[in-house]
């Protein structure tokens, strides 16, 4: 087919092509009768050409993407609901000095079979996460209340709640994911193993607040840039002040958001980040800055994760270890 689209180079070519035709079918019926056949037999042409173009180019491509993000969100929406109805319901019960052992099931049902540190990206990255980090994710526990799979960075937490977004985008609680890739690096024991996620930049919701200095300062400071937001009924954008005040304008309106907002956080530059359960030795105050930047050094400066999975086999166990 692209043999056929050599003329063309880009959607914009076909776009003003196409328009350019239907231009000039409406201005042949205004003109002399010879000059009228010769509009036509030109226009007509082009215009099924560029329409064709824009079709297998463009449209097709889209529909059979939101097609396949619509299934993915079916797919995984009754997981959801499973997570919905627990939290309503009973908790199943899970002793807090599980973790470990929890999340190294978790993790050889994501990654069979795996010994050495493997990669995965687009469609294979998202459905391994959706196994490792499925419902069940929160339990009770001698003392109240046990989630065993967290995640470090800037700030570490546990991870209550996993939703497909689409073929490549992930929510971790209040968090969104374009994911670039993930890694399943096993450790030299079972508690030791954890999951790299790697995600792409996505453009902000509020583009006019983020300048380029801004940009680079938070980079400069943190690693990353990262925006928080509102999403108000799942389709309007509110700014965190506006979530905080718990009122937005929308379309020149003054809406109480009560419960139908939810806080997200969007990634405007690369980011990374590890999971792992709460019992890894990735859990010590002391590595945390270390953590940091070897982080930044695999965005930034080209190290190797190699080198991060070297430091984990290293470290000791933590001291809630034998926490009940």
């Amino acid at each position: 087919m692209d043999r056929y689209f050599k003329v063309i180079k880009t959607e914009k070519d076909a776009w003003i092509g196409l328009i350019a035709s239907i231009i000039a079918v409406l201005v042949s019926f205004q003109v002399p009768e010879k000059l009228f056949w010769v509009l036509v037999l030109l226009a007509v042409p082009s215009a099924i050409f560029c329409f064709s173009f824009l079709l297998v180019r463009s449209w097709l491509p889209f529909l059979s993407s939101w097609i396949s993000d619509l299934k993915l969100v079916v797919k995984y929406s009754g997981e959801g609901n499973e997570s919905a109805d627990s939290s309503e319901g009973e908790l199943e019960y899970l002793p807090a000095d599980q973790s470990a052992a929890f999340f190294a099931k978790r993790f050889s049902s994501a990654f069979p079979g795996i010994r050495k540190i493997t990669w995965y990206s687009g469609k294979d990255a998202v459905d391994r996460l959706s196994i490792l980090l499925r419902h069940p994710l929160n339990f009770k526990s001698k003392n109240g209340y046990t989630t065993p799979i967290w995640w470090w960075r800037n700030g570490n937490l546990q991870i209550s709640e996993f939703k497909v977004l689409s073929r490549k985008r992930v929510l971790i609680d209040r968090m969104e994911f374009k994911i670039k890739s993930i890694a399943a690096v096993p450790g030299k024991d079972y508690y030791r193993s954890f999951v790299y996620l790697e995600a792409h930049p996505e453009h902000p919701v509020f583009p006019k607040d983020w300048s380029e200095d801004r940009i680079a300062e938070a980079v400069e400071l943190f690693g990353y840039a990262n925006e928080e937001y509102g999403l108000y009924r799942k389709k309007f954008y509110v700014s965190r002040s506006e979530y905080d005040d718990g009122a937005a304008t929308i379309k020149g309106k003054v809406f109480q958001l009560g419960d139908d907002v939810e806080l997200r956080e969007r990634y405007i530059t690369d980011f990374n980040l590890v999971i792992a359960p709460h019992l890894s030795p990735i859990n010590n105050t002391d590595f945390d800055s270390e953590l940091r930047a070897l982080l930044n050094g695999i965005l930034h400066e080209g190290k190797s994760l190699n080198e991060l999975a070297e430091k984990v086999d290293k470290l000791p166990k933590p001291r809630m270890w034998g926490l009940k």
